[in-house]
Parts: structure tokens; C-alpha cells; sequence
């Protein structure tokens, strides 16, 4: 019973150090690139004003200040009720495909750049903020993984001929 309380003083104080200490320093990380990204988009428009579609600019610009402003809120609850709206909200979609299509038609490759780098950014995000959360998700993963592999090894060894079986065994034996 000890054990368990010490697990949790253990999971107690990971939480903490993570959410006190480690994530606010990373959060002032990912800030500086997202405003490091946004000087480069606008830049980028300075350069080729006409090239760039001044919808997509704005899109993109207004993309990096949400992310900005949101920065806290990117977790993997947000990718799930995004999927959600994705899947079953059609005028959603079309304003998606919208902004897609604005990409397809931009002849500037930075462009389509910045907006790989926004998308990689989120995803970091999206790990940073979730990463308190590692030391409940990767143990149980891992436990599942080694079950779902002890599992087949014991399916593959139903399928031993006896005689090899009991070969195993004695070997085992010899070996003791």
C-alpha cells in the first residue's frame, strides 16, 4: 500500500515540474518561433506584394497570431474535436478546401513553407502541452505492447509440435 502512495507522490511531483517549470519555458520557446515565423510571412509580402494572394496572407497571419494566443490551449483534446468538426461539419470542410485551394494557387514557395513550418509548430505544441501526460500514457502503452507480443509468442507456440515442446522443455532443464 506504501508503494502506491509513493507512485503518487512521485506522479505528484513530475506533474508540478512539468507544468510549473519545464512547460512555461517551453511555451516562451515556441512563442519566439511563432513570432519569428510571422516576421518572415510578412517579409514575404513586403518582397512579393501582387505574388501573394492577400486572403491567403491574411489567413496565414491570423493563423500564427491564434496559435499565438492559443498557445496554451493546443493539446490532443483540440486535434480530437477538430477531427470531430472535420468529419461531420461539411460547411466546415469547404472552408478548409478554400484555404487549401488558395495554397495550390500561390506561386510563391515560401509560402507554402511558412505554412509547413506553422503546421510543424503546432504539432510541437501540441506535444509540449500533452507532455505532462507521458508518464501516464507511456507506461500503459508499453505494458499493452509487451502483452500484444507475449500474447503472439504464446499463440505461435499453441501451434509446437509436442515432441518440440517437450524438446524446450528439457532443454530448459539441462539448463537449471
Amino acid at each position: 500500500m506504501e508503494y502506491i502512495f509513493y507512485l503518487f507522490i512521485i506522479l505528484v511531483i513530475w506533474h508540478f515540474v512539468y507544468q510549473a517549470i519545464l512547460l512555461p519555458s517551453f511555451r516562451l520557446k515556441l512563442r519566439f518561433e511563432f513570432f519569428s515565423l510571422r516576421d518572415k510571412l510578412r517579409l514575404l509580402k513586403i518582397r512579393y506584394k501582387s505574388d501573394i494572394n492577400d486572403n491567403l496572407y491574411h489567413y496565414l497571419h491570423d493563423q500564427i497570431n491564434s496559435n499565438l494566443h492559443n498557445l496554451h490551449y493546443l493539446d490532443f483534446g483540440l486535434l480530437y474535436e477538430a477531427y470531430i468538426k472535420l468529419k461531420n461539419d461539411s460547411r466546415f470542410n469547404k472552408v478548409v478546401e478554400d484555404r487549401m485551394n488558395l495554397f495550390k494557387n500561390c506561386q510563391v514557395d515560401e509560402i507554402k513553407d511558412i505554412h509547413s513550418e506553422i503546421a510543424d509548430l503546432f504539432l510541437k505544441a501540441l506535444v509540449t502541452n500533452s507532455g505532462g501526460w507521458t508518464i501516464y500514457i507511456i507506461p500503459p502503452s508499453i505494458i499493452f505492447l509487451l502483452f500484444k507480443g507475449i500474447k503472439n509468442l504464446v499463440n505461435k507456440i499453441t501451434f509446437i509440435p509436442e515432441r518440440d515442446i517437450d524438446k524446450l522443455f528439457i532443454d530448459k532443464g539441462a539448463l537449471t
